[in-house]
């Protein structure tokens, strides 16, 4: 989406079949984008697809039906093009009707779930031994606020998918109901860390919005209490379980370095320090090109090694298809 969507203009002479950059991805691009990520590994067949951004188009008067319309097609477009691999999506801050106002009951996920649910369970993938999740599972924490865990890597590691959105500083927190789901997911984080530690299992943790601080608003994004609890787990007690912490909202290629230390006077060269990365998006909204990244994850090791990351210059596709 370029414009309001109550606005008329004409294009007929600035055709951009794969978009423009300071819009929302167009279904071209997207199918582009995925027939890329197809062939990105050189015929090597991908083990899971993370999905850490919005879905629907950054305009404040998206009303629900055109939020699950985005849903829908993404989600019936990505099982074309990329059949038989789970893929795991991420509660984005434009998946909601009211960015920022959560809901207060599970009328809403259950919507959410009924086109995200093929894509985690993936019931037809070939050659996955270990099932991602359950039904029953996965229902248990999306249905109570978008979040979820996931069996990866043969099942020797664990994906944690966190909607921070209950985190964020300008979420609704006034409303009780909001509030307790915020404390139960990081309740359940903890636990999810516990109980991997015990296993000898990594963990892998993505969600939408990072912790951190908001260079353009030039404030942290999430509230101070649940980014001192984030960073006591990820960095202070259960560092030694994290492969690697993944986010998106930032519509470019960034990363946050992490430590525990109160004040940058006091890190030193013996200070437990660790990093999340950023990654760029498929939108080229916040004026930047489409891109994705292709990450490495080392079974045996259970660790992140490396990553590839490809981007389309919107400038030399304009009236083509295809991606250049």
């Amino acid at each position: 989406m370029c414009r309001a969507v109550n606005r008329s203009i004409t294009t007929d002479e600035f055709k951009a079949p794969l978009g423009r950059v300071g819009c929302d991805t167009s279904l071209l691009l997207l199918e582009s984008s995925l027939e890329a990520i197809k062939n990105a590994t050189g015929g090597k067949k991908l083990d899971f697809i993370l999905i850490s951004d919005d879905f629907s188009a950054h305009e404040v008067n998206v009303d629900e039906h055109h939020i699950l319309e985005a849903m829908t097609k993404t989600a019936n477009m990505t099982h074309a093009v990329i059949a038989n691999i789970p893929v795991f999506p991420v509660v984005g801050l434009h998946d909601y009707v009211v960015p920022f106002s959560l809901p207060n009951t599970s009328d809403w996920y259950q919507t959410i779930l009924y086109h995200w649910e093929p894509l985690i369970i993936c019931d037809g993938c070939e050659g996955h031994a270990h099932k991602s999740t359950t039904s029953n599972t996965l229902r248990e924490t999306f249905l109570m606020g978008g979040y979820y865990n996931a069996s990866i890597a043969d099942g020797k590691m664990i994906l944690i998918v966190l909607n921070t959105i209950y985190w964020h500083h300008r979420s609704n927190q006034d409303d009780p109901q909001v509030r307790k789901t915020a404390l139960n997911q990081m309740t359940w984080f903890e636990s999810q860390l516990e109980s991997a530690d015990g296993l000898g299992k990594k963990v892998l943790i993505t969600s939408h919005i990072p912790p951190g601080v908001d260079v353009d608003e030039h404030e942290p994004f999430w509230l101070p209490s649940f980014t001192e609890r984030y960073m006591d787990l990820v960095v202070g007690k259960y560092h030694k379980v994290i492969a690697g912490q993944l986010f998106g909202h930032m519509h470019k290629d960034d990363f946050r370095l992490q430590t525990q230390a109160s004040d940058f006077d006091s890190v030193s060269n013996d200070t437990r320090k660790y990093f999340a990365l950023i990654a760029p998006s498929l939108s080229p909204d916040y004026k930047s090109n489409p891109a994705f990244r292709v990450m490495t994850l080392d079974k045996k090791s259970m660790s992140l090694c490396d990553y590839n990351q490809y981007y389309i210059d919107l400038g030399l596709t304009k009236g083509k298809g295809v991606a250049l």
